[in-house]
């Protein structure tokens, strides 16, 4: 053991970086929370180096160490929801200048002389193939020579007109597919490429906006417009195949741009981290300073709650006692309005003992805040 804890200082020392990427995949495989927010507190107390998501653009099919910006950004399959051939998918599309955006036929295109031999001989047909029908319908024997005379000169022009169509020199232009690309310089491109594109579902793309995976686009509160306007709004393009997808792109690309590109409420973002990956990692430098996110509540004996400071990131536990509890749930954000420290007690052999050192705040009030306060909901 004590070999051991020389090896992992040593590495600490000269290769934070690979340690701490190497330590969080471990304990993300057996999904230990409590231990990889630990080893996040130490990056960030030792080396600064932060945690993100990752983002669009990034290779996240595994833990990634970005050293110049101090950051290690998570494997994406370690989020909730995400498979490995989601993050490749991403990854590959992310490398592409431009996509497809969908596909449209076009028409056939008749040369000069043949247009109008075709357009004669229908306009001929048409008179025919009413009289044919008026005549069955008033119960002329169809063997008779009165309606067989009528049916054989509607065959021969309806046998002419389809040798016309069949012949390729008839025609300038036949029909053919049209693939339409364009560059993924926008959120909307970038919805339809994935949509079209690849396998990765809508609750996927919904939670990765909130994880602001697509960063490089927008902040989170604008791109969740874009994401909602695309699939449930009046110019929608959830059906993959809609004949007017040109149309409908364009008009959600001028949707997008005037749109203000601000972010979601911080209460919602920390809810999306902490229900997806297990942490809490943004922070609203707005917010008031004993604004927290409450990550968990234990009231089974007595009330224990987690939370994380929304304003500068730091977790810790604290206790209410059940005369001042006014119920909260997790996932919610509080405001601390007043507390006060003692000393932790212990219980051995049906004594509370004090525990040398060791201290608990317990919040004696506190509000729930609303949606709208600092920006959380």
């Amino acid at each position: 053991m004590a070999c051991d804890s020389l090896y992992v200082a040593w590495l600490k020392a000269h290769y934070p970086y690979e340690l701490y990427a190497t330590m969080l995949d471990i304990f993300d495989k057996k999904k230990n929370k409590d231990k990889i927010a630990n080893i996040i507190s130490e990056m960030k107390r030792y080396k600064g180096i932060d945690i993100t998501p990752g983002c669009f653009g990034q290779d996240n099919r595994d833990w990634l160490i970005d050293k110049g910006n101090k950051l290690i950004s998570q494997s994406l399959s370690s989020i909730r929801y995400m498979q490995k051939t989601t993050a490749e998918e991403l990854f590959e599309l992310s490398r592409q200048d431009t996509a497809c955006m969908g596909t449209y036929f076009t028409k056939d295109v008749f040369t000069p002389e043949i247009k109008p031999v075709i357009t004669k001989l229908k306009r001929q047909l048409k008179p025919l193939q009413k009289q044919g029908e008026e005549m069955f319908n008033s119960g002329v024997d169809i063997f008779s020579e009165e309606f067989l005379a009528v049916y054989d000169k509607g065959y021969a022009l309806e046998q002419e007109i389809k040798r016309l169509e069949a012949d390729n020199n008839s025609y300038m232009e036949r029909a053919r597919e049209v693939k339409v690309t364009a560059k993924l310089d926008c959120f909307t491109n970038v919805l339809r490429a994935i949509h079209i594109g690849t396998g990765v579902k809508q609750n996927q793309i919904e939670i990765l906006i909130g994880l602001n995976y697509f960063s490089r686009f927008g902040k989170t509160g604008k791109l969740m417009k874009v994401y909602r306007e695309y699939f449930e709004g009046p110019n929608n393009l959830k059906n993959k195949s809609l004949a007017s997808f040109q149309e409908r792109l364009e008009t959600l690309r001028k949707f997008e741009a005037s749109l203000p590109d601000t972010d979601l409420p911080s209460g919602l973002r920390l809810k999306t981290e902490y229900d997806n990956i297990g942490l809490c990692l943004s922070t609203d430098p707005s917010a008031p300073n004993h604004a927290y996110f409450v990550q968990s509540v234990d009231d089974k004996y007595g009330v224990k709650a987690k939370l994380y400071n929304i304003r500068r990131g730091t977790t810790g536990i604290i206790r209410i006692a059940r005369q001042n509890y006014l119920p909260i749930a997790e996932g919610s954000c509080i405001n601390i309005e007043n507390y006060r420290v003692s000393p932790k007690y212990a219980f051995r052999n049906g004594q509370k003992t004090v525990i040398p050192g060791e201290k608990e705040i317990w919040v004696t009030e506190y509000s729930v805040m609303q949606k709208g306060e600092a920006g959380v909901s």
